[in-house]
């Protein structure tokens, strides 16, 4: 399975343990979710070994177009870019924005750099 079917299954799982109403139905999907998390770091893992360590050279970076990747962080390392921009300025403003309506942690990332060029966690009131 790819990491598509990776990211799907967790989203999946995240939506049965919000509509869970049980301890044990919570804690048998906490479970799950920790086995799907594993599997996706597997496959990174894999991937990691399949570009000599270095993904970046597998890649084509558009130099200049969308540089700015607003992500939300998942699990202290997973990326989930939300949307890019070519102005730094705008990434940041969009950024707050969205962490404004879905807390989470959320960071501007420069695709060309492979720098965390800002950072925002807010937490659920």
């Amino acid at each position: 399975m790819g990491l598509e079917g990776i990211r799907l299954r967790f989203a999946v799982n995240r939506k049965r343990f919000d509509e869970a109403t049980s301890i044990e139905e919570r804690l048998r999907l906490l479970e799950i979710s920790r086995q799907i998390l594993e599997e996706a770091e597997e496959k990174f893992k894999e991937f990691r070994r399949a570009t000599g360590n270095h993904p970046r050279r597998s890649l084509q970076i558009p130099h200049g177009k969308n540089d700015f990747r607003v992500c939300r962080v998942l699990v202290h390392c997973a990326l989930i870019t939300i949307k890019s921009f070519d102005n730094l300025r705008t990434a940041k403003s969009y950024m707050n924005r969205i962490a404004a309506r879905a807390p989470g942690s959320y960071v501007v990332f420069s695709h060309k750099s492979g720098q965390v060029l800002a950072k925002v966690v807010r937490q659920a009131a």
